[in-house]
Parts: structure tokens; sequence; C-alpha cells
């Protein structure tokens, strides 16, 4: 009988020590840190276009965030676009200041999912001419970021 009960008390505490190695990994996983910044050589590819000759250009893209921040901004092609990053990768910017060029205004919003290596993302660009806000058009862009080293750190990644 001594021999059972200790066979019982060896399995009790193993399996004490099973749940709480899990919720310690659970634990380390839910603190890990979202951390996106860096460079990202950026592939772009238009999707719809109602303007009609639109041009668009692959450009290297930077991405700001400090560790486990909820704000972000990218840099594209000489612009800037400031906006929100979830735990999980997914992020969205928010329409900033227009873009004035060649007599049009540019308004662009991007959004978008981080992984490991990169990020893949839709720019909507909505478009007027300046002086006939009547006149308004808009394209969508896919852009496919490749992290220039190393690479993101996403929780429950």
């Amino acid at each position: 009988m001594r021999y059972s009960s200790a066979v019982l008390l060896v399995a009790l505490a193993c399996a004490g020590r099973t749940a709480a190695t899990q919720d310690a990994a659970r634990s380390a996983a839910d603190q890990a840190s979202l951390l996106v910044g860096g460079s990202y050589p950026t592939a772009v590819s238009m999707v719809v276009d109602s303007c009609g000759g639109s041009v668009v250009q692959s450009m290297p893209t930077v991405v700001s965030h400090s560790a486990n921040g909820a704000t972000l901004s990218f840099t594209h092609a000489g612009s800037r676009y400031d906006g929100t990053v979830t735990r999980d990768g997914t992020f969205q910017t928010v329409p900033g200041s227009p873009l004035v060029l060649n007599g049009y205004s540019y308004i662009v919003t991007v959004s978008g999912a981080f992984s490991v290596g990169g990020f893949e993302a839709t720019a909507l660009v909505d478009r007027t001419t300046v002086g006939s806000p009547g006149t308004r058009c808009r394209y969508v862009v896919k852009w496919t970021g490749t992290r220039d080293s190393g690479a993101n750190s996403i929780p429950g990644v």
C-alpha cells in the first residue's frame, strides 16, 4: 500500500508541475514583445484604378515602432502615414494631411498585417483635382514588404 501511495504522490506532483509549466509558458507568450520597426523593401502592384493611368512604383518602406507600442508610422516614397498596430500585428493608418502633387490632392490610408518576415497591406488612395472637389477617384495598391534584416516579434506567432 505504501508503494501505490508513493506512486500516486509522484503522479500528482508531476501533474502539478506540468500545469504550472504550461501556465508559465502561456504567461511568457502573453508577455512577448510586439516589435515591428525596421526597413522593408516594398513591392507594390495596382489592384484597382478608377482614376485611369495611375502609376505606382516599388520603394523602400521604413516602419517606426517602439516595443509593445500601439502606434506606428510608415514612411514610403517620402510620405509618412501614422496609425495603430494591435498585438496580433494588424495595423491601420489614419488619413493624414493631403499630399498635393501635379494638380491633384491625395489622401492615403494603409491597412494590413505584419508577419515574422514582413507585412502585407492595402493602400487606398483617394485623389481629387485641386480646385474641383467633385472630381474624385480612387485607386487601390497592394504592398508587400519584406523585412530587410532580422525578424518581427509578434506575440503568439
